[in-house]
């Protein structure tokens, strides 16, 4: 019987990009490098393995602790704590591997979410990590990893607002994406003026009402390019908070279980993904 796979993505964005295979170099690096990017607590993680074949790279993430080799222990039989207890430092335990897949045309990196996946928060946050070391900033200008979002279920939440008391919009220049007329007149005037980054906070006791150009930021950033932060004003007047990184993208793959397997599930529909979160062509 058939199942379905979901899948979630990041948008990773170099700029300025030379070609295609400068993200290739990138993954390679942090692979062979063997970076390792704390999450939060104890969790880490890192590349494990990292192939390319046809405009994909693919491999596979390893997620585990990373714990204190001089802490005590504690023998739970006994419930009495033990040192001294000899933990090579380069083993890690509780690992976790977690299938990706990235379309390199169109710098969008896919994963399932299965058992034990990481949300996109925190696969944000674990990229963003590993391209944080000092070599990888030395060789690239800028790298942004942003998360894709649920555009439309997002401007259906928005549609409900007939105004806002708050907006918080970060956002980070598009990297080869097709954008609409408004959005396009946007990053081009960011462009001339070398702008990379952008965070505005609007707030008003009146009642935000956002024009066009308001409206194209707050779309870029909700597209695959940020985030917006919004406390809205409903019909009756209350006042409902939105953040749009709350709403990921998923996209559910039809599969057989006995005869597909994830990697291979993710290759085979990947480029087309990729293509739709660019804008290039219809779903």
């Amino acid at each position: 019987m058939g199942r379905q796979l979901s899948v979630t993505a990041l948008n990773i964005k170099m700029q300025p990009i030379e070609g295609e295979r400068d993200y290739l170099e990138l993954f390679n690096m942090v692979h062979r490098g063997k970076f390792i990017s704390k999450i939060w607590g104890d969790n880490h993680g890192m590349i494990g393995s990292c192939t390319e074949d046809g405009g994909l790279i693919y491999g596979v993430i390893y997620k585990f602790f990373s714990i204190d080799p001089d802490a005590d222990w504690l023998n739970s039989l006994e419930v009495e704590p033990v040192d001294g207890v000899p933990v090579p430092e380069h083993l890690k335990p509780n690992l976790r591997r977690i299938p990706y897949v990235f379309s390199i045309e169109n710098h969008r990196l896919f994963w399932p979410k299965i058992k034990h996946s990481p949300s996109p928060r925190t696969m944000k946050k674990l990229f963003e990590g590993l391209f944080s070391h000092e070599s990888i900033e030395e060789r690239f200008q800028s790298i942004d990893v942003e998360i894709e979002t649920d555009k439309e279920k997002l401007d259906d939440i928005f549609s409900r607002f007939r105004a806002y008391r708050k907006l918080e919009i970060s956002f980070t220049i598009p990297n080869g994406d097709d954008l609409e007329a408004e959005e396009e007149a946007f990053t081009k005037r960011l462009r001339r003026q070398k702008i990379e980054r952008l965070h505005e906070t609007y707030g008003s006791r009146r009642g935000i009402e956002p024009d066009v150009e308001t409206k194209a930021v707050m779309s870029l950033a909700t597209k695959s390019d940020g985030k917006v932060l919004a406390d809205g004003v409903t019909d009756d007047g209350s006042i409902e908070h939105v953040e749009s990184t709350n709403h990921p993208r998923i996209f559910r793959l039809d599969y057989d279980p006995y005869s597909d397997g994830v990697t291979d599930i993710l290759i085979k529909h990947v480029s087309r993904l990729a293509s739709l979160l660019a804008g290039k062509r219809g779903e």
